[in-house]
């Protein structure tokens, strides 16, 4: 069994998201992945960490370690001064992601989308607006106002009447977005 922690951190509560390894048991039988990708902004550098179960680790270890090489020393250098560090950026970044968050909500409530704001992550899945399939919306925003966002369907069948949004641009960009679905005739 294993838990995808890669956002864990990503809150814009005091809530912390649990681990996999408070359960009771779990330490036997799971273990938890992580990432600093999102975390401390280290995309494309792919690293990360693993916790639980030795056993499991240690098999990982050796797969890996027949399939591929070890990370850049520079990549596992930067990911230990960010692992060590006081935490004080993912504060922030929180709060940026927060900012952004905000702004997307009122945007999308704004032409009619009645959102609840998530909790946590980079992203806000919502319905598309109603009279709308997902691949019409999606395809709307596109052509229409120059928007890219991620149909639900992406994610397979249950994922129609949904879309996802990233929160990665900054807020001056996610307004200019957010003025741009206000001009959009919704009458179609």
């Amino acid at each position: 069994m294993s838990n995808d922690s890669a956002y864990s951190f990503i809150t814009f509560t005091d809530e912390v998201q649990p681990s996999i390894l408070q359960a009771e048991g779990a330490k036997e039988v799971a273990v938890e992945f992580g990432s600093l990708s999102k975390i401390y902004n280290m995309a494309g550098m792919r690293i990360g960490y693993i916790v639980g179960n030795k056993d499991i680790i240690k098999a990982l270890a050796t797969l890996k370690s027949n399939v591929d090489t070890c990370q850049f020393i520079p990549i596992q250098q930067a990911a230990a001064t960010a692992l060590n560090s006081d935490r004080q950026f993912v504060a922030e970044l929180n709060r940026i992601y927060k900012e952004r968050r905000d702004a997307m909500v009122e945007g999308l409530k704004a032409i009619g989308i009645d959102i609840r704001p998530p909790e946590a992550t980079f992203y806000i899945w919502a319905p598309v607006k109603a009279g709308y399939t997902t691949e019409q919306f999606t395809a709307k925003l596109m052509e229409e106002a120059g928007i890219i966002v991620t149909p639900g369907t992406a994610f397979g069948p249950a994922g129609e009447g949904y879309f996802r949004i990233s929160l990665t641009k900054p807020v001056e960009k996610i307004r200019e977005a957010i003025e741009r679905l206000k001009r959009l005739d919704w009458q179609d």
